[in-house]
C-alpha cells in the first residue's frame, strides 16, 4: 500500500476548495490504526468507514495539527518562519465543523481509491487479475503501483512546497534561531531513529516488512517527541502570559503574535 504520508499529495488537487489541512487530515486518517500501539477491532479502509471512523480519526490529526502547528513553526527555519503566519486555533462556526467534516470524508475518500489499486484486498487489485500480474516475485504489479506512486506522491507534494516557498512573500521579521530550537529539532529526529530501529527486531518475512516495521517505529517515536516538545512549548506561552504581556511570551516561543508584527512592520 502507499506510504501514509504520500497520500497528502491527493489534496493538492482539491485545496483550492475544501480547507487543506482537513483535507490531509483525510487523506490519512484510514491509515491511524497502523501507528497506534494497540490493537482496535474496528476497520477504516472501508466505505461504511468514511462517515464513521475515518471521520473521528480525521478530527483527532486536525486537532493534533492545531495544537503541534505553531510549536513547529517556531522549529522551522527563519525563511518559513518568515512567510507562513501563527496559526489560528479552533472553529468559529457551526459552517467550519461543517465544511471540516465534508474535506475530511473527501480526503479519506481519495485514500480509499488510492488503495483499492495498491492494496492486496482491494477493490481493484480483488476485480482485475492484470494487477496481481507478477513483477519480481513476491512483488505483484499492484505492490509496485503502491511503490511507485508512494515515492511520486511524495515528490509531488516536495515540488508543491518548494514552488510555494519561492513564490510567498515575507510577510513578518523574525528572530534568528535559538541554541534550545536546533536541541529540540534534534531531540526529535534522534528520537525518531531509535524507535525505528527498535522496532525492526526480527521476525520480518521480507524486506518489505522490515522497511515498514522501521517506518511505523520511526512515525511513533517522532509522534511522541512532538508531543513532548509541543507540551514544552505551550506551558511557555501559556494564554496568561499572553494577556500580561501582551503577547511576548508568544515571540518568546517562537511565533510571533499579531500585535507584535504590527510593531515590527
Amino acid at each position: 500500500m502507499p506510504f501514509t504520508l504520500a497520500h497528502p499529495a491527493a489534496a493538492l488537487l482539491l485545496r483550492r476548495h475544501l480547507p487543506f489541512p482537513a483535507l490531509v487530515a483525510g487523506t490519512m486518517a484510514p491509515d491511524v490504526l497502523y501507528y497506534l500501539p494497540l490493537s482496535l477491532p474496528v476497520r477504516t479502509h472501508a466505505t461504511a468507514a468514511l462517515p464513521g471512523w475515518d471521520l473521528l480519526f480525521g478530527f483527532a490529526l486536525l486537532a493534533i495539527f492545531r495544537l503541534t502547528a505553531n510549536p513547529l513553526l517556531a522549529l522551522a527555519p527563519p525563511g518559513l518562519r518568515r512567510r507562513i503566519p501563527a496559526f489560528d486555533s479552533g472553529f468559529r462556526s457551526v459552517v467550519e465543523w461543517v465544511t471540516a467534516a465534508v474535506a475530511i470524508v473527501v480526503g479519506a475518500a481519495t485514500h480509499l481509491a488510492w488503495d483499492a489499486f495498491t492494496q492486496t484486498d482491494g477493490a481493484a487489485v480483488r476485480q482485475w487479475a492484470w494487477l496481481r500480474v507478477g513483477v519480481v516475485e513476491p512483488h505483484k504489479l499492484y505492490n509496485v503501483i503502491g511503490y511507485l506512486s508512494s515515492i511520486g506522491g511524495m515528490v509531488l507534494v516536495g515540488v508543491v512546497a518548494v514552488r510555494w516557498y519561492r513564490r510567498a512573500r515575507a510577510i513578518q521579521a523574525v528572530d534568528p534561531t535559538p541554541t534550545w530550537r536546533t536541541l529540540a529539532l534534534l531531540m526529535i529526529v534522534v528520537f525518531a531513529i531509535i524507535c525505528g530501529v527498535a522496532a525492526v527486531g526480527g521476525g520480518h518475512d521480507s524486506g518489505y516488512d522490515v522497511v515498514r516495521a522501521c517506518m511505523i517505529g520511526a512515525v511513533r517515536g517522532c509522534v511522541v517527541a512532538v508531543a513532548l516538545y509541543a507540551a514544552a512549548w505551550h506551558l511557555a506561552a501559556r494564554p496568561v502570559d499572553r494577556f500580561r504581556t501582551g503577547g511576548r511570551a508568544a515571540d518568546r516561543a517562537g511565533v510571533p503574535s499579531p500585535r507584535s508584527r504590527n510593531r515590527r512592520r
